[in-house]
């Protein structure tokens, strides 16, 4: 009965403090909406700011979330018309704090772009980073992890560009968020320990850095690093008196942040002396359910160190209805705590029930772990697979790419070579028919002889190397049968008929032949029949005649010999220079 009468008058008085302090808010309300009326400039701009706060922190009701809202709406037109975008982006940036608050995850997405647009237009980059760092904390409240990290990166990325530590800090203590909701603990670490190196000796950061040392803190102790955890809260402590310094901030959180950990690591250590100081310091300090909870647990195990077997149950029997029926692991943690203190007090058939809830709930996480380790195999296999995917597509792509440069540049080669080779061919065309038009005697021409074994192809070796005038008289001679009646045209020609027609022995003449123009008969006789075919390939009405036509017209008995001497005088085959001839 009398605990019933407690427990009416403790929420009695509970309800009225409550009551008094909604009448107090509410007072400051509307001395704060009058003040709107009475005030300009930056003045009524830090009006509107303090209002903006007490509705901010009743925001979870929708109606009050309205109002805050439609106030801040107000808020951010007064701001646009001052010109003060400052206050513009906190407006905007406080917006998504409402959103995310509220666990209206989605809001702060999509509405994220935009803001961070315009808070980048007018170089707002303190908010700016505020507001990025509230849109990766949605994705980590969506379970959307991966592509919190992708954000994290982009937003430590753009950071970096600017060269901003206090940005910088801001980023990499967004990306260890989200490693820790990833179980990755070594990332985890090293991130926050390279937030704290940035921020160290940042005092506008002093807030950011009082978290980043909490979270490594409660890593290293969640890996049993207690001595590093110590060296960890110390410094902690250190920052904690930096941030309660400066003007206007409350510390309170951060050091009963500061205490829960002292707290739980000195009763860890088996250090009951100072774990009870810090458990009195933080049940002093705060009234937080989660620091509750971790006075309790402190005070159970510390009393059931020192056989106070029935104020440790009741400690941890408080620390269990705060909780409830959780299946958690601090739940779970806490029942192992009560079933050491009932092994103590030897309350075996408790005891037993107690061990079954914790073996059920010991399972039931284990199971959720499990499955929570599954779907994480299976987002890692998908995103393996997604990127495996990418890469062959790139790898294929580059293989296409090469072998199409390889095949063009082969053409272009090709077209360059066969380019070079055309115009080479019509040079020597040219050539040929600048040649083939000068029947005249070259003396001395130094050209390569081609002799064919024959008896007619006889010189005599002992009349001398130049040309007497009985040889110039003999060349003049064989000279006008060439040109008056072109008896190279007789494919029969030998040096007998041509001794016959100029009555004159062969070995004269073919002495004469050779002294005159540095070559033998049938070579001499060739060169007038390949000109003669050049001629021909170069008149248009000789177009349809074939290169057989051509040898017999040109003096020639067989198309082999035609082809072999037609190429030694003019570089091409008799069917490459008719082609390119007709060409020109």
């Amino acid at each position: 009965m009398q605990k019933i009468i407690y427990s009416f008058c403790f929420a009695l008085l509970l309800t009225s403090s409550l009551m008094a302090q909604k009448s107090n808010t509410q007072h400051r309300k509307d001395s704060l909406r009058l003040a709107l009326q009475q005030t300009e400039g930056e003045a009524k701009l830090k009006t509107y700011s303090k209002l903006s706060a007490l509705y901010y922190m009743e925001c979870r009701d929708d109606l009050m979330k309205d109002t805050l809202f439609a106030i801040d709406n107000d808020f951010y037109k007064e701001a646009e018309k001052q010109g003060n975008f400052k206050y513009c982006s906190s407006i905007l940036a406080n917006k998504l704090f409402v959103y995310y608050n509220r666990r209206e995850y989605d809001e702060v997405i999509d509405n994220t772009p935009e803001y961070l647009q315009f808070m980048e237009q007018h170089n707002e980059w303190r908010t700016y980073f505020q507001a990025y760092d509230i849109s990766i904390k949605a994705y980590i409240g969506k379970g959307n992890l991966e592509a919190a990290i992708v954000e994290a990166k982009k937003m430590y990325d753009k950071a970096a560009k600017m060269n901003d530590d206090g940005s910088r800090g801001t980023a990499l203590f967004s990306m260890a968020m989200v490693y820790k909701a990833q179980n990755r603990n070594d990332e985890f670490e090293k991130c926050l320990r390279q937030c704290i190196d940035i921020i160290q000796d940042l005092d506008p950061l002093l807030n950011l850095l009082t978290s980043a040392w909490y979270n490594l803190c409660q890593t290293l102790m969640t890996q049993e690093r207690y001595e590093e955890a110590l060296v960890a809260a110390n410094e902690l402590e250190k920052v904690n008196y930096r941030y309660e310094a400066k003007p206007g901030v409350s510390a309170q959180s951060a050091w009963a942040n500061l205490w829960g950990i002292y707290t739980r690591l000195y009763t860890k250590l088996g250090d009951y002396e100072n774990a009870e100081m810090y458990c009195d310091k933080l049940d002093n300090l705060s009234n937080n359910f989660a620091h509750k909870i971790t006075v309790n647990n402190a005070r159970a195990q510390i009393y059931n160190a020192q056989g106070k077997y029935d104020e440790a149950l009741e400690s941890i029997n408080k620390s269990l209805e705060i909780m409830g029926d959780s299946y958690t692991s601090e739940a779970n943690a806490a029942r192992g705590i009560k079933m050491l203190i009932l092994s103590n007090l030897g309350h075996a058939k408790e005891l037993y029930q107690l061990a079954e809830t914790s073996a059920a709930v010991h399972d039931s996480i284990r199971n959720t772990e499990y499955a929570n380790q599954i779907d994480d195999l299976r987002t890692q296999y998908e995103v393996d697979k997604h990127i495996a995917e990418k890469e062959r597509t790139r790898n294929l792509l580059i293989f296409a790419i090469t072998i199409c440069v390889i095949l063009i540049s082969g053409l272009l080669i090709v077209l360059v070579l066969y380019r070079q080779k055309q115009r080479a061919y019509k040079q020597l065309v040219r050539k040929s028919q600048q040649w083939a038009g000068v029947p005249e005697i070259e003396l001395q021409e130094e050209t390569e002889q081609t002799e064919e074994p024959d008896e007619n192809s006889e010189v005599i070796q002992d009349v001398g190397s130049l040309p007497d005038s009985t040889d110039i008289s003999i060349m003049e001679g064989v000279v006008r049968l060439m040109d008056e009646k072109k008896i190279y045209l007789e494919p029969d020609i030998s040096l007998d008929s041509l001794s016959n027609e100029l009555g004159i022995d062969r070995r004269y003449i073919s002495a004469a032949i050779n002294k005159c123009t540095n070559k033998n008969f049938y070579t001499y006789i060739n060169e007038f029949r390949i000109k003669e075919a050049v001629r021909i390939m170069s008149e248009p009405s000789y177009n349809n005649l074939s290169i057989d036509g051509i040898a017999f017209e040109s003096g020639f008995s067989d198309r082999k010999t035609f082809h072999r001497v037609f190429k030694q005088n003019t570089g091409v085959t008799p069917g490459v220079f008719k082609r390119e001839s007709a060409k020109a």
